[in-house]
């Protein structure tokens, strides 16, 4: 199966960049949209064809054996802007099962960065991930944690002191349509390593306050204890 369209909904801890990154957050770039919960803003998919290459959707999968089979990226379109004309974006949601650990499931957002080494590296491992995948959709929720590689480019570029890998700097729902095949509808849930004991619809944050439970909000999540 192939993924066609969709959009990744990011709430980002704005205060958790600035105060241990130095990364000042001014805007959105036109390109990203309202999110779907409380605190998120969108960023739509690139399409199979975009340029360059690196931005073009390619993933796919096999619905029975997602995590054993699926290939490609999903690219995205819009930019994060911070002070003193930094900025991250462009992103590109991936897997690499050599990326899993107690603490991170593997899928992982590569992004372009400007002024702050002008380079696409990763930036973002997804922990406490959450898939749910039928014959039409595939939805994958998580929190955001700073990659060893971001973590590196931010000391080298003097902007922190501290290895922040592991960092907890957002939340992601990721909603991809993918095309019916012929055949009857297959409903699975994987479940993929947790940071601790918290479960997969936690509450999400909004700048400085909590927003109400994902259940609430967020139909992959309905039901959830």
């Amino acid at each position: 199966m192939t993924v066609n369209s969709g959009q990744t909904n990011i709430a980002f801890d704005f205060d958790e960049l600035r105060d241990e990154a130095n990364l000042d957050f001014i805007e959105f770039s036109r390109l990203v949209g309202p999110g779907e919960f409380d605190g998120a803003v969108s960023f739509g998919f690139a399409t199979r064809t975009a340029r360059p290459q690196r931005l073009a959707t390619s993933m796919s999968f096999d619905l029975q054996d997602l995590l054993g089979t699926v290939t490609g990226s999903i690219g995205h379109v819009g930019n994060v802007l911070f002070a003193d004309d930094k900025s991250f974006g462009l992103f590109g949601f991936e897997y690499d099962s050599s990326r899993t650990s107690p603490t991170t499931s593997g899928f992982f957002l590569e992004g372009r960065l400007q002024n702050l080494g002008s380079f696409t590296t990763v930036l973002f491992d997804v922990s406490n991930a959450e898939i749910s995948s039928n014959a039409s959709l595939l939805e994958i929720s998580g929190d955001l944690l700073i990659a060893p590689e971001f973590a590196d480019m931010l000391i080298e570029r003097s902007l922190t002191t501290s290895d922040l890998t592991g960092r907890d700097v957002g939340d992601l729902l990721l909603r991809a349509a993918v095309p019916e095949p012929n055949t009857a509808t297959i409903l699975f849930l994987v479940i993929v390593p947790l940071v601790s004991t918290r479960v997969a619809c936690r509450r999400l944050r909004t700048s400085g306050s909590l927003s109400r439970p994902m259940s609430t909000r967020v139909p992959l999540c309905a039901g959830a204890a």
